[in-house]
């Protein structure tokens, strides 16, 4: 596999399974014939037409069902960096990763946070000895999920049909176009004001997420992260944090807003720092932690909203 400085990252758009089938199967082929270790992370009801159709040669790749295989987002990404880099380790001849995302019913800004992961891929494993290949599916995906992912893939078709694309922006301009805007806390939230400290912003969430349906990890997963995120703020010399919660289309968000300096770092949170590192450590434990992490940032505010799905679906959106 030859390595460049951009990652071979392609994405596929298909509509019935034999099409997928067909595009699909020399190109698995081939990568086992050189030698490459190759991982299909796709839906189960299009594991078994493909796998039928490669005969013995299926079990010789690792397949995994896309929503049982870290399901989210920033923990996929992490699992994805932590497999080329075992490839990188052994000096063998590289991955070939297939695979979809999870797609949720719903809400949008976990369909978003999806998105936002296939851009964070292009800057994390640029240079890499992988080639990724995503999987869209027009006959249950949104247009607009589709579209927008034509700006964030380098390439598009499959096998010998791959093309360069001509739609797609640098990572920095896709992860701006993605960006959730000014974050509004709702009129009716509750709200803490003028937080000094974590512990009295913990109690706070704690106390409003006990008539939530969250299940009990998911409680104590937000309460940490709202800990770690109000001591970013007072590390970032705020004079005024606050903290709010509240319940909405079938998920809870906490949100921290300060008038400190600001997150300038469009990939803040999504990569694990480096043991030396004097900070970050609190965005990406929340990016590990929470379903959805979205920042709002300008000088004078930053509003950090973490998110909990109350049912994780399972459906991809058509919406």
């Amino acid at each position: 596999m030859v390595q460049t400085s951009i990652l071979d990252h392609t994405m596929f758009v298909y509509r019935e399974a034999d099409e997928l089938v067909e595009a699909l199967t020399p190109v698995l082929r081939d990568a086992l014939g050189a030698g490459q270790r190759v991982v299909v992370n796709i839906r189960d009801e299009r594991t078994a037409p493909l796998s039928a159709a490669l005969g013995d040669t299926a079990s010789r790749i690792e397949w995994t069902d896309t929503y049982a295989w870290m399901p989210h987002p920033a923990r996929r990404l992490r699992a994805i960096e932590e497999l080329v880099e075992a490839q990188r380790a052994q000096g063998d001849q590289g991955l070939l990763f297939v695979g979809e995302c999870a797609w949720p019913r719903a809400p949008e800004s976990l369909v978003r946070e999806w998105e936002r992961f296939d851009v964070i891929l292009n800057e994390s494993l640029s240079g890499a000895p992988a080639s990724m290949l995503c999987l869209y599916d027009a006959s249950v995906l949104a247009p607009s999920i589709i579209d927008r992912a034509r700006q964030t893939h380098p390439q598009h078709g499959c096998g010998p049909r791959i093309i360069a694309n001509p739609h797609c922006t640098d990572t920095v301009t896709a992860l701006r176009r993605l960006a959730p805007g000014d974050l509004v806390v709702p009129e009716d939230a509750p709200c803490l004001g003028q937080v000094r400290e974590a512990r009295a912003a913990r109690a706070f969430v704690a106390e409003h997420l006990k008539p939530t349906d969250l299940q009990q990890d998911q409680r104590e997963e937000l309460i940490v992260v709202t800990s770690e995120l109000v001591a970013n703020s007072l590390k970032a010399a705020a004079e005024t944090v606050s903290v709010a919660v509240w319940e909405r289309d079938g998920a809870i968000a906490v949100q921290v807003d300060d008038d400190g300096r600001g997150i300038s770092d469009p990939f803040a949170g999504y990569h694990r720092p480096e043991r030396e590192a004097t900070g970050g450590r609190g965005l990406w434990m929340a990016r590990q932690l929470c379903d959805v992490v979205e920042i709002s940032s300008r000088p004078d505010r930053t509003a950090v909203r973490a998110i909990q799905v109350l049912a994780r679906s399972s459906q991809a959106s058509s919406a």
